[in-house]
């Protein structure tokens, strides 16, 4: 089962480089990026106020007050943000202003480029997304209540005219395990004829045992790491019986694993499993070496023979009599290397807080669970830059996965870049989500009868956005 979170019901886009003006002295002032949203149960104002052409006295202030309102007389005020001069700032600070008490308060400093990011709510009302809501910055030039612009069509206000974004729930899977990931390598440990014994210190052992320790050692000095298993697979190679291969493989498998469990508890390296497994003939490794030496005489006629479906000590016996000079060639120089053990450490991230999770977005996503990342891009605002980017981040780690695609697609509407949506909702298959994705992707291409077909279906389907988007679609297309 999959739940869906219930971000931003309507989004408005509102103008990106618009600037009004206080008065003659005091220059003006730009609004960029405003848009409003609905946030689960509040309704947010977010915008970027430049100041950099403001400027203003030491006594003189000016406050800035979001103001939405529909034509019914429904009105709802954000917090003020007040603008201050010197003086004026330190009287603030002393004994505030009984006109607004909890207005964001900062310093102009007069000639020097200053952006303030605005982000306040109040609690949402569904008068808010109806077809004639506005938004509004009111001001007050003087800090004494006395909002100019307060009234619907007032000159003297900033309005900001309303573009639609309809309803993009994502999905969030139930919490799930961080994936499993895995080092990987394979050991050259010689034993002595026919033995499985194995002895660490002769011929090349200890550089090969020390590939397989290494690759354990790496991963623990990681502290954020916690080692899930660690696994060998023993190979024998084609010569001698099949029965005899079975019982070297299978034993020099085990042996080797007891010599890595022995030295990680010697050194107190916790592991959550030990496995071991074992090919008896590795005719597969054969197969490759051959493939990649073209130029070994009858190559392609030895190569029938390994991929036969012959027993297989007649396989090997036959290539020993029919290509006696090539068998000698590959017994002394290819089936030594077909004795081998492979090697896989396996590992996961551990307990992690939000903020370890965000970073590590940003440097080894692919040690994250969906949920985990899901989990981050809620903690950032709707829209945001770093909201986007968990997205896009998500969509590289996993991307053939359809529900990743699906909220990178959400994601990409909501901030309105139709070419990355569309380009992941080829990957999000056909739930209910993904047909109202398809059919908010057509709103906002204005293909309104595309947008319609899947709503209703995403409708049929059980989604209640989809109901809610195409009450949207009708005011979107009249």
């Amino acid at each position: 089962m999959k739940r869906h979170i219930l971000y931003a019901l309507f989004i408005f886009i509102i103008g990106t480089g618009t600037a009004f003006c206080i008065n003659r002295q005091g220059g003006n002032i730009g609004v960029r990026n405003l848009k409003a949203a609905r946030f689960e149960s509040n309704m947010h104002v977010m915008a970027d106020f430049v100041l950099d052409s403001l400027s203003l006295s030491s006594n003189r202030m000016v406050v800035l007050t979001p103001v939405m309102e529909d034509k019914a007389g429904n009105v709802a005020t954000f917090r003020p943000l007040m603008l201050t001069g010197r003086n004026q700032h330190y009287v603030f600070l002393r004994q505030g202003n009984a006109n607004y008490p909890d207005a964001l308060e900062q310093r102009r400093d007069n000639d020097m480029p200053q952006t303030i990011a605005y982000d306040e709510t109040v609690r949402y009302e569904p008068w808010m997304s109806g077809p004639d809501a506005t938004l509004r910055i009111s001001t007050d030039t003087c800090g004494c209540g006395n909002l100019l612009g307060s009234n619907l069509g007032d000159p003297m206000a900033f309005n900001a005219p309303v573009r639609y974004t309809p309803n993009c729930p994502f999905i969030i899977p139930q919490v799930e395990e961080v994936p499993e990931l895995f080092v990987e390598g394979a050991a050259y440990v010689t034993y002595e004829l026919d033995s499985v014994t194995l002895k660490p210190h002769l011929f090349n052992n200890p550089s090969e045992l020390m590939k397989i320790y290494a690759d354990i050692e790496k991963v623990t000095r990681d502290t954020l790491l916690t080692i899930t298993s660690v696994g060998i697979h023993g190979f024998a190679s084609p010569e001698g019986s099949y029965d005899h291969n079975t019982y070297l493989a299978r034993e020099r498998a085990k042996t080797l694993l007891n010599w890595v469990r022995k030295e990680c508890d010697a050194k107190g390296v916790k592991v959550g499993e030990f496995k071991s497994d074992f090919t008896t003939e590795n005719w597969q490794g054969l197969i490759d070496s051959l493939s990649n030496h073209p130029e070994m005489a009858n190559r392609d006629a030895i190569l029938d023979i390994a991929r036969s479906d012959m027993e297989p000590d007649l396989r090997n016996e036959t290539i020993k009599k029919k290509f006696p000079t090539q068998y000698r060639y590959i017994l002394k120089n290819w089936y030594p290397y077909l004795r081998h053990a492979d090697y896989k450490v396996g590992f996961r991230l551990g307990q992690v807080s939000l903020e370890q999770i965000k970073e590590l977005i940003k440097t080894r996503p692919q040690v994250l669970s969906l949920n985990q990342m899901l989990r981050a891009a809620q903690s950032y605002e709707v829209g945001s830059e770093d909201f986007r980017e968990v997205f896009d981040v998500a969509v590289r780690t996993y991307p053939d996965d359809e529900t990743v695609n699906l909220n990178a697609a959400c994601a990409a509407i909501m901030s309105g870049d139709t070419l990355k949506a569309a380009r992941y909702l080829a990957k999000a298959g056909n739930s209910a989500h993904a047909l109202n994705a398809r059919g908010s992707l057509a709103l906002l291409n204005n293909n309104y009868a595309e947008a319609e077909t899947y709503f209703l279906q995403a409708q049929q389907a059980g989604l209640p956005e989809a109901t809610e988007n195409l009450k949207l679609l009708k005011k979107s297309s009249k």
